[in-house]
């Protein structure tokens, strides 16, 4: 009889930010494998098979981790009902290939990126991207194994460029947004390394501009006389950065007892 449990995977170093992933175990006659499910939480915020509320986003974790149970013992049953061979590894496989035809784009983009711990820029980047993937597709319930497809992806690049008329930085960070997310869907084992579109569509290289301000023009902008006192504020946050070297996203975060 197989059982069905879940952990953190204690194995190696935690992530940069403390935190380590979720996994169930499937174990049967000492045999076992693991089904990683992508969700990473700190070590204190799980136990007994469960996250705690000492987590900002335990109720859906758990809410999660339960339905994963519930597919794997549902896939279990039907095979067994059907006199089918089980074992921990040919029942974790039948989870993920039923699981790469079902997933939609916004659910894995949900607990892909909006559960991370991503820069708030960085999801609201993904939620545009996702937008747009639904404006060219006309479809809100898009499926991730469409957007894998080779053609999918090259046909909305061109899209971008032909129809939407985005500018070519736009279009490259669109591109390593999408190549991030399939990358992602990869390292969990949703779409076969070999199926990312991104092993033949090369992402060019972002050109950087060489223009920048001389001393002269510093000076002209801390000296000119600003009515709109919101433009006031607007031309010192950038002078501000210009003498620290803080970047703008920096700059925003800071707080009084930064400084």
């Amino acid at each position: 009889m197989i059982s069905l449990r879940t952990a953190l995977n204690i194995n190696g170093k935690s992530d940069k930010f403390g935190e380590r992933t979720i996994i169930v175990t499937i174990y049967e006659n000492h045999v076992r494998t693991y089904l990683n499910t992508g969700l990473k939480v700190k070590q204190k915020d799980f136990k007994d098979g469960e996250v705690l509320p000492s987590c900002p986003f335990y109720k859906s974790f758990n809410s999660i981790l339960t339905d994963t149970m519930k597919k794997l013992w549902q896939i279990y049953d039907d095979k067994k009902r059907n006199e089918q061979f089980v074992t921990p590894a040919i029942l974790k496989d039948a989870y993920l290939n039923n699981l790469i035809s079902t997933v939609s784009l916004k659910d894995w983009i949900d607990n892909c990126i909006y559960k991370s711990s991503r820069r708030l820029t960085t999801k609201n980047s993904y939620k545009f991207l996702f937008k747009q993937i639904v404006e060219f597709s006309n479809n809100e319930d898009i499926k991730l194994q469409q957007v894998k497809d080779y053609y999918f992806v090259s046909s909305f690049i061109s899209w971008m460029k032909d129809t939407k008329k985005l500018s070519k930085s736009t279009i490259i960070g669109r591109e390593k947004l999408l190549s991030c997310l399939l990358h992602e869907a990869v390292n969990h084992k949703l779409i076969k390394r070999e199926d990312n579109p991104f092993n033949i569509i090369k992402i060019p290289e972002m050109q950087s501009r060489a223009d920048y301000l001389d001393w002269k023009d510093i000076e002209l902008l801390e000296n000119i006389e600003i009515e709109d006192a919101k433009m006031s504020k607007v031309r010192d946050a950038f002078l501000f950065c210009c003498y620290t070297g803080l970047r703008f996203s920096d700059f925003r975060s800071l707080k009084t007892e930064s400084i």
